[in-house]
């Protein structure tokens, strides 16, 4: 495989050669490499009219190396000083410039994108940079992954996520454009969120072996497919059991019929979230949440009936709690896990006498006023709950 680059760049081509093809691949798989194939050819026509003239681009860039110039280099690199005062340190994620791209012309979105292994000077206190490289979901074809590989980017990855890889490089500080932030997916209910339109992560291939390895999320236990985060369809949609702490896409748990009506699933909302709160966190509640709620008083022998404004915190609180924790479609890349699961583990705590009270907005930033308000709209209760596939005694999610 080869990204093509000046300044000491192990040549990549981001154009989709033909080799994935001979994999085999099922007709509706070749049908989807070639329309990627297709995209890719345009993204480099317009790399090539965005770097303008023939003339404005030899101004710019230094001549690619040979490969025996790379090799040369990769030698050279490691007889290098390891740079200290740089701006740069092992764990960055930068942004790097394209072939025949002039700085003053870069498409952020055409822009290659790597995380800084180290940086080294050479003997004239020149830069450089030994790096991995990130592949975006088109990009991986040119890796030619085995035919049955379970976790097919093409299939499953979104427009913004991206693939770390042990695919090693080396580029020149001239090369760097900016750093850049990536966010990583994973199935952790404190999972942060990932706004539409910002770069994530959840795989990491290792070009050695020819695998993915290090998935931060697990496939459906039913299907055995990958979530798609960004599809933006209803049957990519899935439902998260805190219990076992795994995810469930709902078209695969109305295909199991595990299922059942909102009057069957019923119970007392104290004891029914006592089994759904997951383990805490390594902080104990009352410090965790010392600023949102109020703790107990260990002086007073009675709790006081909730009033007023405190009666709607906790009719607010207890509405959201009770919602099914989802992720996909029109809920968002990492959905209402984060929001859901605080809003759980909160009223957990206010029903066993943790804390005494909620305190009057401290509670809503914890969880997200945004989400507080539009429960205002949801309604009081839904035709079904999910039943988890996984957990014993008919676990409702």
């Amino acid at each position: 495989m080869s990204r093509k680059r000046n300044h000491g760049r192990v040549s990549f081509n981001p154009i989709v050669s033909e080799k994935h093809l001979e994999n085999g691949l099922s007709e509706e798989e070749e049908e989807e490499a070639e329309e990627v194939e297709e995209e890719e050819v345009e993204v480099a026509k317009e790399l090539e009219m965005e770097s303008g003239s023939a003339d404005e681009a030899e101004q710019d860039e230094t001549p690619t190396l040979t490969p025996q110039e790379a090799r040369a280099l990769a030698s050279r690199f490691k007889q290098m000083v390891k740079a200290k005062g740089t701006g740069f340190k092992k764990g960055d994620i930068i942004l790097v410039r394209p072939d025949r791209v002039p700085k003053k012309k870069l498409n952020p979105e055409l822009l290659w994108k790597a995380r800084v292994i180290e940086p080294r000077k050479d003997q004239a206190g020149k830069v450089y940079l030994g790096i991995h490289w990130f592949y975006s979901a088109e990009q991986t074809s040119a890796l030619n992954l085995p035919r049955k590989v379970k976790f097919n980017p093409h299939l499953v990855c979104g427009k913004h996520e991206l693939i770390e890889t042990t695919h090693e490089d080396i580029i020149s500080r001239e090369d760097f454009v900016s750093p850049l932030a990536v966010h990583q997916l994973t199935d952790d209910p404190e999972q942060e969120e990932i706004e539409d339109g910002t770069w994530y992560t959840r795989a990491y291939y290792n070009v050695k072996s020819n695998a993915f390895t290090k998935m931060t999320t697990a496939p459906c236990t039913i299907c055995k497919g990958y979530y798609r985060p960004e599809s933006g369809k209803e049957k990519d949609e899935q439902a998260y059991c805190p219990k076992c702490h795994k995810w469930y896409h709902h078209i695969c748990l109305d295909e199991k019929g595990l299922h059942q009506s909102q009057d069957e699933c019923e119970e007392d909302l104290t004891r029914r979230l006592a089994r759904n709160i997951p383990e805490p966190t390594s902080q104990p509640p009352a410090k965790r949440s010392r600023n949102n709620t109020v703790p107990k008083s260990t002086t007073s022998p009675t709790r006081r009936a909730p009033q007023g404004a405190e009666l709607r915190a906790q009719k607010d609180l207890r509405r959201i709690a009770g919602t099914r924790i989802v992720r996909g479609a029109t809920f968002g890349i990492t959905g209402t896990v984060k929001q859901i699961y605080t809003a759980r583990r909160m009223l957990s705590e206010l029903e066993s006498g943790v804390i005494s009270r909620l305190s009057s907005t401290g509670w809503k930033e914890e969880i997200g006023v945004q989400l507080v308000e539009d429960s205002k709209d949801w309604p009081e209760s839904t035709e079904f709950c999910y039943i988890c596939p996984n957990c014993p005694g008919r676990q409702a999610i």
